[in-house]
């Protein structure tokens, strides 16, 4: 079901992107840059996605209390 959702949803898309000029490139490009930004906020949110070394971690945590 969620294919025959997303194939609809992509076919109003083009429909409506056509009768008001959409450039569909850009607006995937767009949305990449959405997603690569929203996936970098998530890592400065949560340092250990990082992989940063523990001692770092508590020197962190030290200068924050």
């Amino acid at each position: 079901m969620p294919d025959v959702s997303e194939r609809e949803f992509l076919f109003s898309l083009h429909r409506l992107a056509d009768k008001r000029r959409l450039d569909v490139a850009q607006y995937n490009a767009l949305r990449d840059q959405i997603k690569l930004t929203e996936y970098d906020l998530q890592r400065l949110r949560d340092p250990l996605q990082l992989h940063l070394p523990a001692e770092y971690l508590d020197t962190l945590r030290r200068s924050s209390s």
